[in-house]
């Protein structure tokens, strides 16, 4: 994976990306206020209950976002993929992040500071829907795990498991579905 800039106009994850509904003009202006980097396996992006300064953007990639308890042990709260923005609940409520977002492959994120998004979205009000929308939805998705943790069986769990990283990460190859993601049996 070579470092480059690649113009927001131009990048492959825009159609996942809740700057999808931005013009070319914001596109351009995002772009230039962009910081692309390249990150390894298992680097880590940002520590839970650090503040944040603005949003990450996966370009390429998959990152783990993890709590950390007292005794040490990690429990994956989301995965992200390319187009997924991390960091703007915590940007947004001005508090710390509530998770570590570490590197389970090489990826590529881009990063754009807090007044830059503020001032796209005073812009471009269509943005603040598209993350509302977004926030609207890992919440309901918290709602139902957090049901499900207290009312599902470990069997049903790992099948409901099994049913998202599919619909997120499944890709078709040869006529079988694959769910291409390494993820360790802790992990899991």
């Amino acid at each position: 994976m070579k470092k480059k800039n690649v113009s927001c106009n131009h990048c492959d994850s825009r159609s996942d990306s809740v700057f999808k509904c931005l013009d070319h003009e914001a596109l351009d202006e995002l772009s230039e206020a962009k910081r692309t980097n390249l990150y390894k396996k298992g680097q880590i992006l940002f520590y839970e209950g650090n503040m944040p300064y603005g949003v990450f953007c996966i370009s390429e990639g998959v990152i783990k976002l993890y709590k950390t308890s007292l005794e040490g042990k990690q429990t994956i709260v989301r995965m992200a993929k390319p187009g997924d923005i991390l960091g703007y609940r915590s940007l947004f409520s001005s508090q710390s992040y509530n998770a570590t977002g570490e590197c389970l492959e090489d990826s590529r994120i881009c990063f754009t500071e807090k007044k830059v998004i503020y001032k796209l979205i005073t812009e471009n009000p269509e943005l603040a829907l598209e993350i509302i929308s977004k926030l609207s939805l890992q919440l309901g998705f918290a709602e139902n795990m957090a049901h499900g943790m207290a009312y599902r069986s470990a069997r049903e769990r790992l099948a409901e498991l099994i049913l998202l990283l599919n619909e997120s990460f499944g890709e078709d190859a040869n006529g079988i579905r694959r769910i291409n993601l390494k993820l360790t049996r802790e992990e899991i």
